[in-house]
């Protein structure tokens, strides 16, 4: 029996201006699946994470995650977890009053413990009481994606913009190993570290000239 798809994008567009960045973007993903999302730098997909995550409207298009419009602001949306680019991260608050921030703000029913498996996970823990802009750009990126893994157990869908960048080799290996190779976590993964898309992915999705290609794995 098909998985019903957890994602659903329908003639997705945006443009910046008059310039065009992404023209009719349809795919779908389904629960458990693994997608590569790749392209040159400046294609859009940053963009496109932004846009399935309701962070960013779109120019025209829809975005369903478990049949709820993601930019439909009278409902309620669907658990997901992103990790971008950009720091979201007080600089002046400690390693643990951040994810504790964050922790707070979902349906999770004990906070404190789920902060130290993933801190432990991260090999963190003797940083819990370190200011965040006191940390390597390295450690900045691993608290950075403990935050967006607080809610995991609940989340429909997991968006990771570059979730390698800074990142040493046994942190790359930690996140291959503990969240990508996770058989029912649904994960969309913007990156340029293509090397090794073949061990956790399940399909490749490429931005060129403002469209995508799918390609499977």
């Amino acid at each position: 029996m098909n998985k019903a798809p957890i994602l659903i994008t329908s003639n997705l567009n945006k443009n910046f201006g008059n310039q065009p960045v992404l023209e009719n973007i349809n795919f779908e993903v389904k629960k458990g699946e693994k997608i590569a999302l790749i392209g040159e730098n400046g294609t859009g997909k940053t963009t496109l994470i932004k846009i399935i995550s309701g962070l960013l409207k779109p120019t025209s298009g829809i975005v369903q995650i478990d049949e709820c419009d993601m930019h439909n602001n009278n409902i309620e949306k669907p658990a997901i977890g992103i990790c971008i680019d950009e720091l979201m991260l007080e600089q002046r608050l400690s390693v643990f009053e951040n994810l504790e921030f964050y922790a707070k703000l979902m349906p999770i029913k004990n906070p404190t413990n789920e902060i130290g498996k993933l801190l432990e996970i991260f090999a963190c823990n003797h940083i819990v009481n370190a200011q965040i802009d006191l940390l390597s750009s390295g450690m900045q990126q691993r608290i950075n994606l403990i935050r967006s893994l607080l809610n995991i157990k609940e989340q429909k869908i997991l968006l990771l913009d570059e979730p390698t960048k800074n990142l040493d080799h046994n942190s790359k290996k930690t996140l291959m190993n503990k969240i990508f190779c996770k058989d029912d976590l649904t994960i969309i993964v913007a990156t340029h570290d293509i090397d090794n898309i073949s061990s956790w992915a399940s399909k490749i999705i490429e931005i060129k000239n403002n469209k995508i290609e799918i390609k499977e794995i």
